[in-house]
């Protein structure tokens, strides 16, 4: 039963810019494979979720930022 739910398939991708376009690649050729077994896709699909909130979170966390000394002045 391990093997059958042991996810054995690791997947490296750079976290840096220097090689992003490799990066897009990999991400499009593995969400093309809908049945990856090892969960590639989804884990994709979390990554890019965790950014996408990550980004408004720091964009958020900025405005706080700017508007404290106007509501200080209020």
């Amino acid at each position: 039963m391990e093997a059958s739910v042991l996810n054995d398939t690791w997947v490296s991708v750079p976290v840096g810019s220097e090689d992003s376009s490799k990066y897009v690649w990999a991400r499009l050729h593995l969400r093309e494979r809908a049945c990856c077994p090892c969960g590639a896709v989804a884990l994709f699909r979390c990554e890019d979720e965790r950014f996408k909130i990550d980004m408004v979170i720091e964009s958020t966390a900025s405005t706080v930022k700017l508007l404290e000394p106007l509501a200080e002045e209020v």
